[in-house]
């Protein structure tokens, strides 16, 4: 609130976190209510298991959400951090520092699952092929948000 560019900050900080909240909700739904709904479905024939059709839009969903994420995260770091000396050489760019490798660890697991695991989907609809990978993706995704709230709780550099 108290930054220079505070009309700027303010939407950058509602769209990332309606982002987060699109990408790790939907997620969590996904692994939580629409696995074990899936397995109850029957296979209608022809186009795509269910499985597959779940994951394929909550896929398309999610990488725009998770693109939403990352502008809007980059773009609000530059604008609170006050340049990136400042950022790294203060608690608060050190946890930021944490929180970006919890992301990145986060984004390689979800670009595993959509470059691996959701093709397989279409052959072999097996629902555990998902819950492993996508459950370590939820868990760092949880992670992020615990390193978020240290960093909302540390003064800006």
């Amino acid at each position: 609130m108290a930054s220079p560019l505070r009309q700027v900050a303010i939407p950058l900080l509602y769209l990332h976190v309606a982002g987060v909240g699109i990408w790790l909700g939907g997620l969590l739904v996904l692994i939580l209510a629409g696995l074990p709904a899936v397995r109850k479905l029957k296979d209608a024939g022809g186009g795509l298991p269910p499985l597959a059709r779940l994951v394929n839009g909550f896929s398309r969903v999610a990488l725009v959400a998770v693109t939403l994420l990352v502008l809007t995260g980059v773009l609000t770091s530059l604008i609170q951090g006050g340049g990136l000396g400042a950022t790294w050489e203060s608690g608060w760019g050190r946890t930021l520092a944490l929180k970006l490798g919890l992301v990145g660890a986060a984004f390689l697991m979800g670009f595993y699952n959509w470059r691996k695991v959701r093709p397989g989907l279409s052959s072999n609809p097996d629902p555990s092929q998902l819950r492993i990978p996508a459950s370590v993706e939820a868990v760092l995704g949880l992670l992020v948000l615990l390193a978020t709230a240290v960093l909302v709780a540390l003064p800006l550099p």
